[in-house]
């Protein structure tokens, strides 16, 4: 007897490669408060970057909070690594305390060749590093390519795309709990019928290319020049 089961799935690699540049906004500072930590409308320093990063011909700007260290980006969360270590600031800074940057965090976490650290970042320690990149749920990962005269690789934050491609944690409590519908990658969903006892007889399947424009956020960079 054999079983014929058709599923459909789609992996989604939320990864650019095209330059990308940033710089440092200094005119406005994010609040050190747990309002800063939170998903919010009240997004005005965010609005006001964006119109300097087009108006200046940068990709995005990076926000400093009172102190004078690095928060964030216009849109997501900021990652920095130096030499064996994964340097993201702390929620304590006033960063967004985003969904993609908790499971960064816990992917990191696991691997056995970077340690996943949590501090302060000094606009300074941007031209020591070898690596920076944004996330958000929205462009999943997006490496920096330069910062002033500081250029940048990509190694890491290819290889951390490809653990959240495979990396779905179910909870008791959650955004995925256990009543969640089930997501599944190419090696899960074999896994999954191996651990009910088929055999998978042949595959086929459709690859569909999706355009980046329709999975990146601009809603900040779109503001109207007369603001």
């Amino acid at each position: 007897n054999a079983l014929l089961y058709m599923c459909s799935f789609v992996i989604v690699n939320l990864f650019s490669t095209s330059n990308y540049e940033v710089e440092l906004f200094k005119d406005f500072h994010v609040s050190k408060h747990l309002l800063s930590t939170l998903k919010t409308n009240n997004k005005m320093i965010n609005v006001v970057a964006s119109v300097f990063a087009k108006e200046n011909g940068f990709d995005n700007c990076l926000l400093i909070n009172d102190d004078k260290n690095v928060v964030e980006v216009i849109n997501g969360n900021i990652f920095m690594k130096m030499g064996n270590q994964l340097i993201t600031p702390p929620t304590s800074d006033g960063c967004l305390n985003g969904i993609m940057r908790k499971q960064i965090l816990a992917i990191v976490n696991k691997m056995e060749n970077m340690e996943m650290i949590e501090k302060s970042i000094s606009p300074f320690d941007l031209q020591k590093a070898d690596e920076l990149f944004i996330s958000n749920v929205i462009t999943g990962i997006q490496p920096i390519t330069k910062y002033r005269k500081k250029e940048f690789t990509s190694e890491v934050s290819k290889e951390i795309i490809e653990l959240l491609n495979n990396n779905f944690n179910y909870t008791e409590v959650g955004l995925l709990d256990n009543t969640h519908i089930r997501f599944f990658t190419y090696n899960s969903l074999l896994k999954l019928f191996e651990e009910c006892g088929f055999k998978v007889a042949f595959e086929t399947g459709v690859i569909w290319d999706v355009e980046e424009e329709s999975i990146i956020d601009t809603s900040y960079l779109s503001v109207s020049d007369t603001l």
